[in-house]
């Protein structure tokens, strides 16, 4: 029978990163459900339009959009991308770095590495690590030249 079984068609970002799990292996890393999200920052009033300033709410004030269809779930979209930041990242512009502890100490550490590197010519042409990664446990220093090379 051809059709007895459809195959998946549409996939989410959890069908590749299972962020449960990987948020209960590491610590800090809070992952939460948009529903969890959307009652307890959006229907709080945390959110305010990009362009007004005015408070926000999601369309019809609905909070569970599981299982919706995706001409309603794109109401939702449209509506996240008008009372939230949405930037557009350019790698080849910017990295994203994670500093080990709050405390601004250790925030100023990216901040010099990154002056380091550009004060003494740059980052590295990225064959220079072809069949020599970086170790786990290197600097932060030498990751970073790694991950921008």
């Amino acid at each position: 029978k051809k059709n007895e079984r459809k195959q998946r068609n549409h996939f989410s970002f959890n069908h590749f990163f299972h962020m449960e799990s990987i948020s209960r292996e590491h610590i800090g890393l809070n992952i939460i459900t948009m529903e969890e999200f959307l009652e307890t920052v959006a229907m709080k009033g945390q959110l305010k339009h990009i362009e007004t300033g005015m408070v926000t709410f999601p369309p019809n004030n609905q909070t569970n959009w599981n299982g919706k269809p995706d001409l309603e779930i794109h109401k939702l979209f449209q509506w996240l991308r008008s009372s939230t930041r949405n930037t557009v990242w350019v790698p080849n512009d910017c990295m994203a770095v994670f500093p080990k502890s709050k405390n601004p100490a250790d925030i100023q550490q990216l901040h010099d590495d990154y002056d380091d590197v550009m004060k003494n010519g740059g980052f590295p042409m990225f064959d220079k690590y072809i069949g020599k990664p970086t170790p786990v446990n290197a600097t932060s220093k030498e990751r970073m030249k790694e991950n921008w090379a």
